[in-house]
């Protein structure tokens, strides 16, 4: 077994740790920048102002038991299918599909929402290029003269 001086070993011993260190923090340095850093979101105190409206349209809508179903294909419009407690379609809604991933502030897409003829409770919508992960897809807007806000997360692989 090679010995090696112990004024060579301690020192180096040091200058390895120092290195690993170095190597490390700049890992995460790498790792924390690679999904656009920290996320502001920019209206956040009128939102906050606007909390408890929010919220009670949340609920309201939460009560009316729908339910969601997405269709995402790549290269393809998307569809939304929606349907009432009742299971039957839900036709009539006027809305806008926020498209966004859970670790950004800011939505990825916004998009119309428009029915497909012919078939009730069925709307179309561009989006686009999906990557695969988990989006949460929001589906606001009105029905019946009252306020509508859906959302459901969606994980696309």
């Amino acid at each position: 077994m090679i010995q090696v001086p112990s004024n060579i070993r301690y020192p180096a011993m040091i200058f390895a740790l120092l290195g690993m260190t170095l190597v490390v923090n700049v890992i995460l340095v790498l790792a924390v920048r690679s999904d656009g850093g920290a996320q502001v979101v920019d209206d956040y105190y009128e939102r906050s102002i606007s909390w408890d409206e929010y919220a009670a349209v949340r609920s309201e809508s939460a009560a009316r038991g729908w339910t969601l179903a997405f269709e995402l294909e790549p290269e393809q419009p998307g569809r939304l299918v929606v349907t009432g407690a009742d299971q039957k379609p839900v036709d009539g809604l006027v809305a806008k599909l926020h498209l966004r991933r859970p670790q950004l502030a800011d939505d990825v897409a916004l998009v119309e929402l428009l029915p497909v003829n012919d078939e009730p409770g069925v709307y179309r919508f561009e989006h686009p290029a999906m990557r695969a992960g988990v989006w949460d897809v929001i589906v606001e807007g009105e029905f019946d003269g009252r306020p509508v806000m859906l959302q459901h997360r969606h994980r696309i692989r």
